[in-house]
């Protein structure tokens, strides 16, 4: 009994050991799921762009990217997309800009889309780094007439472009405090922070970002918790609102329409009408 015993608790040992080395060893592809073909272009939307090629210095990796012009755009919208796809999934909210009146650049991460090269975190940053240079350097394009936009992980490229510079606006769709404190939510049995090699820690430097900060979230997202966004929001010191969208985490921007759109338009309005500062900050919830 004792012998059959040890033997059981030893297989559970080695099984919950696999799962650990899978898990520090495979995260990559969990976090991460890239799609190469494109499923449309902005030209199927209507929409007239240029292609465009990111390089870093001593780097042989190129980053492909989009830049949607609008003739009459006083503000360009830099657009991070989510872990799931490439930037030709994100054509509803390149569009959506658009026609507010906004040009548009949108880039696909390291292997996704027709991107290249190896993805780490710090490469993350380094390139949207780059996105944000071509911006200012190589278009010209003055940072107060930048929005910074990020979805679900690309809120976390968003937050710290916003961290880093200061752009007109951070807008951060469905995002969360840090990957570390989410995998916490799911993977309890697990020693998480141990285990992470990407963190994505939008909690940490929110209170850096010193712009107009526009959190929106569905309360029925059951991917990232609502909460995930209301904590950012209170770690906020800067300017902030905080729009309650509904529907789900891939679809809620869709399912929530004008209520999105609108709640979008009137905090970009109120943001380059108002010239904010940290102390001038409100506390405003949309719902």
């Amino acid at each position: 009994m004792l012998k059959s015993l040890i033997i059981f608790l030893l297989g559970l040992a080695s099984i919950y050991t696999i799962v650990l080395a899978g898990t520090f060893i495979f995260q990559k592809h969990l976090i991460h799921v890239p799609f190469a073909g494109y499923v449309a272009t902005p030209t199927d939307r209507g929409m007239r762009f240029e292609s465009v090629t990111l390089r870093q210095q001593n780097d042989t990796a190129r980053l492909n990217g989009w830049f949607v012009e609008h003739s009459d755009a006083q503000f360009t919208v830099l657009v991070f997309g989510g872990n799931a796809g490439n930037m030709s999934y994100m054509l509803d909210t390149v569009h959506m800009f658009h026609e507010m009146g906004y040009s548009v650049f949108i880039f696909d991460y390291r292997g996704y889309g027709a991107s290249e090269g190896e993805l780490t975190e710090s490469a993350m940053y380094d390139d949207a780094r780059l996105a944000w240079n071509h911006l200012t350097d190589t278009r010209q394009i003055l940072p107060d007439n930048i929005i910074v936009f990020g979805r679900s992980l690309g809120a976390a490229m968003a937050s710290w472009v916003a961290s880093e510079y200061k752009p007109a606006a951070l807008i951060m769709e469905s995002g969360f405090t840090s990957l570390e404190r989410l995998g916490a939510i799911y993977y309890k049995w697990l020693p998480i922070s141990y285990l992470l090699r990407f963190r994505y820690d939008n909690l940490s430097r929110i209170a850096n970002v010193n712009c107009p900060v526009l959190f929106i979230h569905s309360s029925e997202d059951e991917l990232v918790p609502y909460s995930e966004s209301v904590d950012l929001y209170r770690a906020t010191t800067a300017e902030r609102s905080l729009l309650t969208i509904s529907g789900n985490h891939a679809r809620g921007y869709l399912d929530s329409g004008e209520a999105y759109t609108n709640g979008i338009e009137a905090f970009l309005k109120h943001s380059a009408d108002t010239d904010f500062s940290p102390s001038a900050a409100t506390h405003v919830i949309h719902r």
